[in-house]
């Protein structure tokens, strides 16, 4: 992968800089379902299933 034209030849892409952005990644949406629950949880109960779907698919449409 080649570096943008408006960073310069000097600018190289560092594997840790590609890990990194994998990782935190993972971490985010691996944080959705925590969230989802604990709204979920100062809700009714009743209301806490709408809760837990409404997270993911808020995650979903910041994707596209």
């Amino acid at each position: 992968m080649l570096p943008p034209k408006h960073l310069g030849a000097d600018c190289n892409m560092d594997s840790g800089d590609t890990t990194w952005i994998i990782v935190s990644t993972a971490l985010v949406l691996g944080m959705s379902p925590a969230l989802a629950f604990f709204e979920a949880g100062m809700l009714r109960s009743k209301h806490s299933l709408s809760i837990i779907s409404q997270v993911p698919d808020a995650n979903q449409a910041l994707r596209r």
